[in-house]
Parts: C-alpha cells; structure tokens; sequence
C-alpha cells in the first residue's frame, strides 16, 4: 500500500494487511490476502468556497479543487470550514481482495486539534477481487472550534478491517501533514463579486479587523452591535476624496495614519462588507446609497451612486455636510454630497442601517439623511471654485440658517476651507464617491 509520509507524499512499500487473529478460521474457505493503498482525502463539509490568493489582497483565483487530496499530490488544499459544526470527510481506499460483508473502519487522530478527531465505518456490498476506489465516511464527535481562527494539523490515519469470518485486520495508512482550516462563522455561499469572496489571505486580514473592532473573536449570537463595532472603528477613518472601488476596497486600512488618510463613505461600506462575507457572517448583508429628492426631502431614497444629478435654475441640489464653512447655511461653501453609502444588515433582530464614515446605527432609513446638516440647492462660485449654499430645502439639524451672503469669496486661497481640499472633487464632478 502507499503511505503519506510527513510531508504529504506518498511511496509504495509492499505492506499488506496483518491477519491479527493468525490463519482462516475452520470452516469457511479461504479468501484473497486483502490490500489497501490511501488514494484522496476528501472534506464533505468543507464550504468549498475558498480561492487560491492572487498576487495581491485585491484579486482572487480559482477555486480551490473539491478533493483536497489525491495520492501522488504534494499539499492538501486548505478548507474553509464553519466553525459551529463538526467536520466530516470521505477517505478515498483502493481495495483489492475483500469480501462482502466486510466491515471496513478509518480512525483519524489529529496532533493538535481533539475537534478533528475523525473516525468512520462502512460495509462492503460485493466481492472486491480486483483494484475498486471506496469511500469510508468519517466525521468529528464534536464541533470544530468555539472562535473564528486558522487551525493547522497533521492526522494520522489508521484502518481496522473485520472480515464476515471474523477474522480482524489492521493497517497504518500513514500522516496527512499540513491540513489546514480557516474557519467561518456559517457555511453561507454568496453569489458575491470577486473582490469578496474569500481567499486565505484575507481570511487572515478578516480575523484581525474583526478582532480588532469587536474585541473577541468568539462566537456569539450575531448581533447587530457586532457589525456596529466593524462599522465605527473604520468609519473613524474618513476622507470623502479618496474612493476605493470593490477590489481595491481591501486597502482601505493601508490609508490609515497617513497624512490626508482614510476613505469615502461608500469605500468604507464596501470593505465593511468584505470583511463580514469573507467571515461567513449570519444574515443579509448589503451596501447601497440614500439621498433625497426636493418633494420630498425627509424621506431616504435608495440608489444614491447611479441617480442623476438634480438642477433647477441654475442650482444643483445637494446634501450638505459638517463640513460645510457656515455649517450647511446659506452662503457657506463646501462639503457637498450627493448621497451617503451605507451598510445595510437584516439580522435577528431586524433590518439596521450603518452610514459610512459615521458612529451611527439607524433602525429606520429615513435617519440616515440626519447625518448631514441640510437638503440645499447650490450655485458654482468660479472664483472660490467651490459649490456655495443659495436655498436651504430642508433642515435635518439645528442651527442651519436660511440665510446669509451669496457670492461673497472669504477665502485666502481658492481650496482652503477647512479640513479637506476637495475642490477637484466636489467642484468637477459634484459628487462625494
């Protein structure tokens, strides 16, 4: 039979099955000495939605293969596993000799891991005279682990063969070295972009933002304050000029520290997001953008990124932000948006909203048009190159004044208004990315 030595290989020896009780008992006549060579380790509960890393965070390859591990092959594929249930597998035997009826059991023990402990058991149906693969099903008695984590392990396999004569046989089928685990909070597949499906190197980033954030990687009933904490730590990094699409949104963090660092709202929600598909986190998870219309400006719109612009008489209709040099009243310049990305998330308890590059969670959508300071028409001022408040639409906080000076340039420089100089974006295109 064929053997995996340590390192996952496998060679020939000429070793067959040890007879434990000596000879044939008397009676029955006698049967074919029974061989048995390991052929491929298959993980039935693997999700099977883990893909090989590209060469950067940002890109994904295919698919890693169904069966882990076929003889003659040097690693076995790492699995993705959910963390709350028990693992089961198939061990692939090349058989040749046995009898009907006979009983065939695969033990398991892990080096490291008493949750991937396996053992299994199947009968055979007909005589096997010549090579036949079989599959032996083996599982864990318990679940594989109480926190999300990446497992490495070596098991050794041993098989007990119990003929319908009685007579009992054992055999040695080697070390499977360098199993390895990501593990996940469900087994959900998403029929996700690319950029958010899961690879073991973002599996690895995902542990550590998620710890980071929530403060303890143990599995907990998924609350929506879990996703809450994800959303405030990176939504503190904030910078509405720099935008990140799906793939690159796993450099988000890479800004953090960095002089005129952090992200766009919607950048923010669309890493949030990878984070939490990538873990296999419960329930719905969805990135979208709210904005608001003139007839009716306390209700949130859905479709925000792709909504054309809205003018009247010349104005352009915004929200305007804290960013704002007269705090969204009329006459101050900047800190125009065109909508605001968010994080939507249906859990247990419900459907909350989570605006990017905020502290807030929202149970009702409508709430999230409050994180800016008005609903505004504005007029281009060429000199300040800036967007300036002309008509207040509607307040959603205090303090907003409708009116003030119009077309007066208090600026010492065209750009400086405050925290950000967002002229080229907000000035070209009118639009918070």
């Amino acid at each position: 039979m064929r053997v995996p030595n340590a390192h996952g290989n496998h060679f020939r020896i000429p070793l067959l099955l040890v007879a434990l009780l000596g000879g044939v008992s008397r009676g029955f006549e006698a049967s074919p000495v029974p061989e048995v060579s390991f052929e491929a380790l298959d993980f039935t509960s693997n999700i099977h939605n883990l893909r090989r890393d590209g060469s950067r965070l940002s890109q994904a390859g295919e698919k890693y293969p169904d069966i882990e591990w076929r003889s003659g092959q040097d690693a076995v594929a790492p699995i993705l596993h959910a963390a709350d249930k028990p693992v089961k597998a198939d061990i692939l035997l090349q058989l040749k000799g046995v009898r009907p009826g006979a009983k065939l059991a695969v033990t398991g023990e892990s080096e490291t891991y008493l949750t991937l402990d396996l053992k299994g058991e199947t009968t055979i149906g007909s005589f096997i005279e010549e090579n036949e693969i079989v599959r032996v099903p083996v599982a864990a008695a318990k679940n594989l682990a109480k926190g999300l984590k990446k497992m490495k392990d070596r098991i050794r396999w041993k098989l007990e063969l119990t003929q319908p004569t009685g007579e009992r046989s054992e055999a040695d089928l080697g070390t499977t070295s360098g199993v390895v685990c990501f593990l996940a909070f469900t087994d959900m597949v998403r029929t996700s972009p690319d950029a958010f499906q899961p690879t073991p190197n973002r599996m690895e980033h995902a542990y550590n933002r998620f710890n980071s954030a929530v403060g303890t990687l143990e599995l907990q009933s998924p609350w929506n304050d879990q996703v809450h904490s994800l959303s405030k730590q990176v939504g503190r990094y904030y910078n509405p000029v720099n935008h990140f699409d799906d793939d690159d949104c796993w450099f988000v963090p890479g800004t953090w520290g960095v002089r005129g660092g952090g992200a766009s709202c919607i950048s923010i929600v669309r890493y949030c997001r990878a984070v939490l598909e990538v873990l296999g986190y419960p329930g719905t998870i969805r990135m979208d953008a709210v904005y608001a219309r003139p007839e009716t400006p306390a209700m949130a719109t859905l479709g925000g990124i792709d909504s054309p612009d809205i003018y009247k008489n010349g104005l352009k209709l915004f929200l305007v932000d804290n960013r704002n040099t007269a705090n969204g009243s009329v006459g101050g310049y900047g800190g125009m948006n065109n909508y605001e990305g968010v994080l939507i998330y249906t859990g247990e308890k419900g459907t909350v909203y989570f605006p990017g590059g905020t502290q807030y969670m929202y149970t009702n959508i409508n709430q999230v048009l409050g994180v800016f300071r008005a609903l505004v028409w504005a007029r281009w001022d060429s000199r300040a190159q800036n967007w300036q408040v002309a008509q207040i639409v509607h307040p959603y906080q205090a303090g907003v004044r409708s009116y003030g000076r119009i077309g007066s340039y208090p600026y010492s420089r065209p750009g400086d208004i405050g925290l950000y100089d967002d002229m080229p974006r907000y000035g070209l295109f009118g639009r918070r990315r």
